[in-house]
């Protein structure tokens, strides 16, 4: 089992760099208020890329049940700061702490 522990911004903002790669300036900051789909440009892929890092990094948490009740269009409005509240009540998978 893994300990469960809060999600930073920090974290966060490594993965959507990872996720984004080359289509964004590494010297522009990625903010709290940066939004998913129009100002980090991530489209329906980049959101499933995005998925995959997070439940890779966060395989405590139960992400399908956190995202489920967002359709596409929401998440492409969602900021940064909307994703790590998402992650930081997300409930752990049965078995976690």
């Amino acid at each position: 089992m893994t300990a469960r522990r809060t999600v930073t911004f920090e974290e966060v903002e490594i993965i959507v760099r990872e996720v984004i790669g080359d289509r964004w300036n590494a010297c522009e900051p990625i903010a709290p208020d940066s939004c998913l789909g129009y100002d980090l440009e991530l489209e329906s892929i980049g959101f499933l890329a995005l998925a995959d890092a997070l439940c890779r990094a966060y395989p405590y948490l139960d992400l399908a049940a956190a995202f489920s009740r967002l359709a596409l269009p929401q998440l492409g409005e969602m900021t940064v700061a909307d994703l790590l509240g998402v992650l930081r009540r997300a409930h752990p998978c049965e078995g976690a702490i």
